[in-house]
């Protein structure tokens, strides 16, 4: 997908988020802060809000990970 489509994706969620937080009865600025930090995880990652920067998933994360041992 485009930049585009990815950064269109992460605005409609963040409205969304918005208005489910002042749904729930949030004070106007905690969701707006939901709204932007939704915003910039959504643009930061390409639009994959699940899957982090372009990691890879599943690789544990384990520093220093040799030979399926944990140094």
């Amino acid at each position: 997908m485009s930049l585009l489509v990815n950064a269109l994706i992460a605005v409609v969620i963040a409205v969304v988020v918005y208005f489910v937080a002042t749904a729930l009865g949030l004070p106007v600025i905690v969701a707006a802060v939901a709204a932007i930090l939704v915003l910039l995880v959504g643009i930061g990652s390409g639009g994959r809000l699940g899957a982090g920067a372009g990691g890879r998933v599943g690789t544990g994360g384990r520093v220093g990970h040799r030979r399926g041992r944990v140094v």
